[in-house]
């Protein structure tokens, strides 16, 4: 385990099994490398981002399923775990400092998210950020395609429901 330099790139070794899944920029000097397993930062030095990039777990129980899970408003970060949970990344770093087990941000919809997920299908998983609004296009009650999506509101900090579509999510395109 570990980051090497390898040819003028930085290499991201992970134990076996926990293999990278998303990379997001973060917090302008940080990448966020969300493993299936764990949540890694990694700190860039501007000057030096070869030798002096620090590398560190900031999440070590949950990990990401799908890259297209993860969602990016303003400093924080949203995504589906792999136990199909919906998660914030501040909130799930916030309560790691403070010592307590992270609440996922889909436990008022548990039923649902995990409840109903296929979980074989948590690749499927799709978010995008809409006028204020998290969309999560997932799989449920077995299928094996996202025909369903949640919706969080982000002002209001609630969800405010589920949609059946007649056609699978395979992609999120949102203009204005």
């Amino acid at each position: 385990e570990g980051t090497a330099t390898s040819g003028g790139r930085r290499v991201l070794a992970a134990e076996a099994g926990n293999v990278p899944v998303a990379m997001t920029p973060w917090n302008q000097q940080s990448l966020i490398v969300f493993f299936n397993r764990c949540i890694e930062e990694v700190a860039v030095d501007p000057g030096d981002p070869y030798s002096g990039s620090i590398r560190r777990i900031i999440e070590p129980y949950f990990g990401c399923s799908a890259r297209d899970s993860v969602v990016s408003v303003g400093q924080e970060l949203f995504f589906q775990d792999q136990f199909g949970q919906i998660r914030s990344l501040l909130q799930t770093v916030n309560a790691e400092q403070a010592g307590v087990s992270p609440d996922p941000l889909s436990r008022a919809i548990s039923a649902i998210i995990p409840g109903r997920m296929t979980m074989s299908s948590l690749a499927k998983t799709r978010g995008v950020v809409f006028k204020n609004r998290l969309l999560f296009a997932v799989a449920l009650d077995g299928l094996t395609e996202a025909f369903h999506v949640v919706v969080f509101n982000l002002a209001q900090k609630r969800w405010e429901g589920l949609w059946k579509l007649p056609r699978a999510v395979r992609q999120f395109m949102v203009s204005n």
